[in-house]
């Protein structure tokens, strides 16, 4: 990117995850076109829609099932003796858009 695209985007949005999407859109178009191929940013309406079987949706977890895996264990990383959550609860949810 040159600097007078940086500067371009800089002015252009308060950032959010949807604003920088729409920011590399407008930095990098033929960039952007070519990734929308391989990667989605959307949610999901309907999970059983056969679409969403496709390697392109599996990059975010709105748009993919969760693997039916009731022995699975989550191991925290990022600290010693720090608190951090035990279980997780997954539920459909109203959309944004």
């Amino acid at each position: 990117m040159g600097v007078g695209h940086i500067k371009a985007g800089v002015d252009y949005k308060v950032y959010t995850a949807g604003s920088v999407l729409d920011l590399l859109h407008f930095v990098a178009p033929k960039l952007m076109k070519r990734e929308g191929v391989h990667f989605s940013h959307g949610i999901a309406d309907d999970l059983d829609d056969p679409k969403y079987k496709h390697c392109k949706y599996w990059s975010t977890p709105l748009e993919t099932r969760l693997p039916n895996a009731p022995e699975m264990e989550i191991y925290s990383m990022h600290g010693v003796g720090m608190p951090t959550e035990r279980a997780y609860v997954y539920k459909l949810a109203f959309r944004f858009r």
